[in-house]
């Protein structure tokens, strides 16, 4: 297996490798958490939050996937991703912004208004309710949707209720954006979050619980994906199994160009000072934007025109790392799914 991520990472790393169309979308809307955010939470806390040495108000040490992506699609980006948003008001309710719970040095509730469904509200509120049937809409969100079930009593919750919520709130934005014109979907699944320094150096058990939590979610967005695909043929939906390639580059980092794939960098002053060079992770729960590139050829891949497309697909599930779901004239979404489960 050692081989064929080898090149997997040459093939994600390399520049254009990817037969991506240019004129494919002429821009991208972005919905989601920190994993997108390209500095508004930074701008709603007057320039405080994220601090040096996390890069221009990400919370990594440069760009995001998603800004990569669009690098690589040669597209515009309107990108309203807040860090630390839900996907839209948790269970039991309270503020759809997981910083408002973690013991936040802001007054109560004070980023509350800006999980995804409010950020899709916000994009529509501003565009006079219409979006475009041409351009990309990206949602990827989720994670913190789940943190503090890290910290709740063993029995005291059940987990399935979390993920049952996610995918409401997913559900409600895609179709929000569907009733106001949109066309095409990038949603990805969530990464390993088992995997993240701050959960894995915790507790063995809170770590395994946290990996089955992201399976669950990644089986659910499955199964909205292929439902949506079904009950809206005008529409192409497309995702990327995050999971898979986070495991894989935790399992193997040097195939994937890490040479430290469990530590934060920000907890070595010699790793900030070499701007997290070789580290999968830039802090905690962060990944670095050398990481995040890795991320953004595999969004890429997603989105690659037929026939390309399909040749793309069958490398990258047959390494059983990235699957690809929906969208696509020759195979739409029931077909994938199949492999995203296989792959998780």
């Amino acid at each position: 297996m050692k081989t064929s991520r080898a090149v997997l990472f040459a093939l994600l790393t390399a520049p254009f490798a990817l037969p991506l169309s240019a004129s494919a979308y002429d821009r991208i809307y972005a919905f989601g958490d920190s994993l997108s955010d390209d500095g508004n939470l930074y701008s709603l806390t007057g320039n405080l939050y994220p601090p040096v040495p996390y890069f221009e108000g990400r919370l990594s040490n440069g760009i995001t996937a998603v800004e990569y992506l669009a690098d690589m699609l040669g597209a515009g980006l309107s990108n309203f991703a807040v860090a630390g948003a839900r996907t839209g008001t948790p269970v039991g309710g309270g503020s759809d912004n997981f910083i408002d719970d973690d013991d936040s040095l802001f007054p109560p509730n004070f980023f509350n208004g800006t999980g995804v469904i409010a950020q899709v509200n916000g994009y529509l509120g501003a565009s006079g309710g219409t979006a475009s049937a041409s351009d990309l809409y990206f949602i990827w969100a989720g994670p913190n949707d789940y943190f503090l079930l890290s910290e709740a009593t063993p029995g005291s919750v059940d987990p399935q209720d979390y993920v049952t919520n996610a995918i409401g709130n997913l559900y409600t934005s895609v179709t929000t954006l569907y009733a106001a014109g949109a066309k095409n979907f990038l949603i990805p699944n969530l990464p390993n979050l088992g995997l993240v320094p701050e959960l894995a150096d915790d507790d063995p058990f809170i770590s395994l619980v946290a990996t089955q939590i992201s399976l669950g979610h990644n089986a659910a967005l499955a199964d909205l994906l292929a439902s949506l695909d079904a009950a809206l043929p005008d529409a192409s939906f497309f995702t990327a199994d995050t999971f898979a390639l986070t495991t894989a580059a935790n399992a193997d980092p040097q195939a994937f160009g890490f040479t430290n794939a469990t530590d934060a960098c920000v907890e070595s002053v010699s790793c900030v000072d070499g701007n997290g060079a070789g580290y999968l992770f830039w802090d905690g729960v962060h990944i670095t934007t050398a990481a995040h590139q890795q991320v953004a050829a595999a969004f890429a891949s997603a989105l690659a025109p037929v026939p390309e497309a399909q040749t793309w697909a069958m490398l990258l599930a047959g390494l059983g790392l990235i699957s690809v779901a929906g969208g696509l004239r020759a195979s739409r979404v029931p077909a994938h799914t199949g492999a995203l489960r296989e792959a998780t």
